[in-house]
């Protein structure tokens, strides 16, 4: 990948080619709740994700979900385990568990927030949200060839498990393709419709700690071409500075130069 400049430093940046046809939660950013303010309806009734609305997402989670439904999926997208990722020293997941989690953990935990997961499994698990809803098993060597050519071994696709149904993912894909679209204009790529999903997320021990405020990771997460993903690219910007520390502004067009 190209160095890209920028006002911070760039925490993480990850690009794969995906398909299950391959091997992409999304992360929520924090906007202004405005109850009485119309939203207006996606084709298929699908509402907006372009405006990630915290209050009424977590309400529905606790009203319509259980902890056990929530922990279902939270360990069939695979937030529980590592990835088994061909690399050294992957971290393990911190979150919590299904015997331990109560309305105030299923709340804050329905928005991203208490629980902390590596780049890798944020990559695979929106991977497979729009993938067709197949968690695979990332890997970094495709194959292993000796001084002579030869190929010694060959990496396969490994399909984990199916999480959401070829229809769920067609629907996340129409939705992510509409925050580019419609929102954040700032990932467009020329020649190829875009999708995926901005995050904002306060370091919230690190600000505890020290007793500093203000202290974010912004992200964007993208894939093109959005009807048939191939690319995933993960931005994650550590602690930016300036004006703004948004996803949409700061990571997003960092994503964009990455795919263009």
């Amino acid at each position: 990948l190209r160095t890209i400049s920028a006002s911070s430093r760039i925490s993480s940046c990850v690009a794969f080619r995906i398909s299950s046809r391959s091997f992409f939660s999304i992360s929520s950013v924090t906007p202004e709740y405005q109850p009485d303010k119309p939203r207006a309806p996606f084709k298929d009734g699908v509402s907006g994700v372009s405006i990630s609305l915290i209050v009424p997402i977590t309400y529905l989670v606790i009203s319509l979900s259980s902890i056990s439904t929530f922990s279902k999926y939270f360990e069939a997208f695979g937030f529980s385990k590592k990835t088994e990722i061909d690399l050294p020293g992957e971290a393990s997941p911190v979150y919590h568990k299904q015997e331990k989690m109560g309305p105030t953990e299923l709340a804050s935990s329905s928005f991203g927030q208490t629980f902390k997961i590596t780049p890798m499994q944020l990559m695979t698990a929106a991977s497979a949200a729009v993938n067709g809803g197949y968690l695979l098993k990332p890997y970094i060597v495709s194959k292993v060839v000796d001084s002579n050519g030869n190929i010694v071994k060959t990496t396969e696709k490994t399909v984990k498990r199916q999480v959401v149904s070829e229809s769920t993912s067609k629907k996340l894909r129409e939705m992510l393709k509409a925050v580019v679209k419609d929102g954040v204009k700032n990932a467009y790529v020329a020649g190829y419709e875009v999708g995926g999903k901005t995050g904002t997320s306060e370091k919230v021990a690190e600000m505890q700690a020290s007793g500093e405020r203000g202290l974010y990771i912004s992200s964007f997460m993208g894939f093109a071409p959005i009807d048939e993903p191939e690319i995933a690219v993960l931005v994650m910007i550590d602690e930016p500075r300036g004006d703004t520390h948004f996803g949409s502004t700061v990571a997003a067009p960092v994503a964009s130069e990455i795919m263009s």
